[in-house]
């Protein structure tokens, strides 16, 4: 076993501990999380400040579950930074819980937000407030794809832990303008046959039988909770047609969001193949034969411009 691997699994036999004497050192584990992210922060960005760099998600909004939480960080800067994401992947050697780096590159920031789920802009603050901009407000649609994507990231989690993720939980919730008394009721039985129940109830009552089967059975291949990963198979595109329009509009954020989780990892994806990609995703996106967002169509163009441009 690593010296990573004994710090990883040290912190996860604490919390396993906590979650059964009901006593979470907190504190004391969140220490640690702070002391490597200062580390890493004075070591990559020193005076005068060069780069814009920044945390998100649940440690900009102090909701760390540590062991289950990782540090992801936001970085906007003219050129790809590429001393601070080789800094990164040495910390991340160190410390198993930093997590992913989201790259705006300074002249593209505007567009990639405007195609960003505001539901996930909202785990970024920083951000929103680097673009002069508050809490965003979130449809209904939006907030089913974020959901959709947080039960997929944590299904083992809500079956082994599922107390350990009442803070993202909740938090996450709020950021997508659910009331306190719906965050509640969630919390109090957060589990993963719960989290199908609550998303479903969020869908059209002629659309439920469909998506609790999707979420329970959860197939990564030809799923239109997924789409994006089948955009280049023809047989994709066939299966668009068929669907409600419901689901197709749940197709349409989720191709946004590729169109923006894609532009936010080009210091690790090669230019080869980002644009091919994107490509077939615009295609997925026209075979839902659904109107477009105007303003977000003007930003995915802009993108490709950028590619094209791009050295």
């Amino acid at each position: 076993m690593s010296p990573k691997d004994w710090v990883f699994a040290g912190i996860k036999n604490a919390i396993a501990f906590a979650e059964v004497n009901g006593n979470w050192p907190s504190r004391y584990l969140k220490f640690v999380y702070l002391l490597s992210w200062n580390s890493f922060y004075n070591a990559i960005n020193p005076a005068p400040r060069k780069i814009l760099i920044w945390p998100r998600n649940s440690f900009a909004f102090d909701q760390i579950v540590p062991g289950l939480s990782d540090i992801d960080i936001s970085i906007v800067s003219e050129n790809t930074p590429h001393h601070a994401i080789q800094q990164w992947q040495a910390y991340k050697r160190r410390y198993p819980w930093f997590g992913e780096i989201n790259f705006y590159p300074l002249q593209l920031a505007q567009e990639l937000a405007t195609l960003a789920n505001p539901g996930e802009l909202n785990r970024d603050p920083e951000l929103l407030k680097y673009l002069g901009k508050t809490k965003l407000p979130v449809n209904q649609q939006q907030k089913i794809a974020v959901l959709i994507r947080m039960f997929h990231h944590d299904r083992k989690a809500l079956v082994l832990h599922p107390v350990a993720r009442r803070p993202k939980w909740s938090y996450g919730l709020k950021l997508l303008d659910f009331d306190q008394a719906s965050i509640e009721r969630w919390m109090s039985q957060l589990n993963f046959q719960n989290c199908i129940q609550e998303i479903v109830g969020l869908a059209p009552e002629n659309e439920r039988e469909d998506l609790a089967y999707e979420l329970g059975v959860f197939h990564e291949q030809m799923s239109w909770l997924f789409p994006q990963k089948d955009a280049h198979k023809a047989e994709m595109k066939s299966l668009v047609s068929q669907l409600s329009i419901w689901k197709r509009q749940i197709i349409l954020e989720q191709c946004y969001w590729e169109f923006w989780g894609v532009m936010t990892q080009t210091h690790w994806l090669a230019k080869s193949q980002i644009q091919p990609h994107l490509e077939n995703i615009k295609s997925l996106m026209e075979a839902c034969g659904l109107p477009l967002d105007a303003e977000k169509s003007n930003a995915m163009e802009n993108v490709f411009k950028f590619i094209k441009n791009s050295p």
